[in-house]
């Protein structure tokens, strides 16, 4: 700027981040001006669209490969990532999974009991999984036919011992008192582990099977097994559900929320937790029809990557 001159003049930098509740679907084309000496007059460009190549903004050559592109699928994952990402959110998800966990409290109680319902683990989700392991797990729901191959229960049996059972083995014979039963299983004893959809390294006639068909054979054994351990083994107020939603939430995962929620008279102690949108809208549309949207929200942590729960302060989970 001249010394001697009273103008001013500022550079402005517009960023625009659009979000994908705006772009969905949409391509925009712009009309750059250029202005032109020969006439001395500012010219309009015709319309083109643009894309961004690394620190370029360069005119797009083959627009039906652009449109082609998953470019729709690529911000929403990006968007998803950035605010599960964010620090502040990550705490208020811990803080909000920690009061759960405790039902309030500053640590967990050493009498409380866990029941696990869960269905397949992706990988690495299996390599963070500390928190699960320190929980004083009564028993876990396992709908995942290889799960003692290469899922939730491989990894907890090479830290803990545990009881293999199918749904059928919680039908009491007659003539058994509670306190025999119990103590013939070993419940209390170490975590006992109920495959709900068959052992695909078991020899014997327990083949996993579609949705369908184990909604039509199973659910039974799934009501009574259930009821068995809320009404009769567990009081109530002395143990927490937990489902962890790691795969996509099918009908038998439902039912199985149904009969909690039947049995334990409520949805008090009954937890959600689900890194994937996709999955929890489903868990969702289902529950909220039971207990209502506000009830279902307030007890679930949603959006948060397993590492990050199992980052969770060990002054409420190991303790």
């Amino acid at each position: 700027m001249d010394m001697y001159s009273t103008e001013q003049r500022y550079v402005v930098e517009v960023d625009i981040v659009p979000s994908i509740s705006i772009v969905k679907n949409r391509v925009y084309s712009v009309r750059l001006p250029n202005f032109k000496e020969s006439s001395n007059k500012i010219e309009h460009e015709k319309e083109t669209i643009y894309r961004r190549v690394g620190s370029k903004t360069e005119p797009v050559s083959d627009q039906n490969y652009f449109y082609q592109r998953d470019r729709d699928g690529r911000r929403e994952e990006a968007e998803h990532c950035r605010y599960i990402n964010t620090p502040d959110i990550c705490q208020d998800l811990g803080r909000k999974l920690t009061m759960l966990i405790t039902s309030g409290k500053k640590f967990i109680e050493k009498e409380k009991w866990y029941i696990l319902v869960t269905n397949k683990f992706k990988p690495d989700d299996l390599s963070n999984i500390d928190f699960l392991l320190n929980m004083n797990i009564f028993c876990v729901f396992d709908f995942y036919p290889d799960s003692k191959l290469s899922g939730l229960c491989s990894k907890n049996i090479q830290h803990h011992a545990a009881n293999i059972h199918f749904m059928q083995n919680y039908k009491i014979p007659s003539g058994i008192s509670i306190a025999d039963f119990v103590s013939h299983l070993h419940l209390f004893e170490q975590t006992s582990w109920i495959f709900c959809n068959g052992r695909s390294d078991y020899k014997g006639n327990e083949n996993p099977s579609d949705e369908m068909i184990l909604i039509k054979t199973k659910m039974t054994l799934l009501r009574e097994s259930v009821s068995l351990i809320c009404k009769q083994i567990l009081p109530k107020g002395t143990f927490t559900v937990v489902f962890l939603l790691t795969s996509p939430v099918e009908k038998p995962l439902l039912h199985t929320f149904y009969e909690f929620f039947t049995d334990m008279e409520g949805h008090e102690d009954i937890i959600c937790i689900s890194e994937s949108e996709d999955n929890y809208q489903k868990w969702q549309c289902f529950t909220e029809g039971l207990c209502g949207t506000e009830t279902v929200n307030r007890s679930s942590v949603v959006g948060m990557k397993m590492s990050h729960v199992d980052a969770t302060p060990n002054t409420c989970l190991s303790t």
